[in-house]
């Protein structure tokens, strides 16, 4: 069935990543709503906030590669990683 989803047709690519895109979206907001109600801050909420770092890229390599192919894809991992290494790089030069 996963191999349907990921490798069938666009429409079918395109609601998956929609899909995941979505739950990443409740569970920061989850996040969001135990962090305002308790006063401490975004970070104690870890699992909430695990759950939707690391669904979000999926969702969005996953919509990508609906509209162009496995190309997308591969271009936005890259850009990803790229712009990952920036943010790295810049926080380590502010010493954070």
């Amino acid at each position: 069935m996963l191999d349907e989803l990921l490798l069938g047709d666009p429409t079918r690519r395109f609601a998956f990543g929609l899909a995941l895109l979505f739950i990443a979206g409740l569970s920061l907001g989850l996040a969001g709503r135990r962090s305002r109600r308790s006063g401490d801050s975004l970070l104690t909420q870890r699992t909430e906030v695990g759950v939707a770092l690391s669904l979000a890229p999926v969702g969005l390599g996953i919509v990508f590669s609906a509209f162009w192919g496995l190309l997308g894809a591969i271009v936005f991992l890259g850009i990803a990683i790229a712009v990952c290494g920036i943010g790295v790089l810049v926080m380590l030069a502010r010493g954070a």
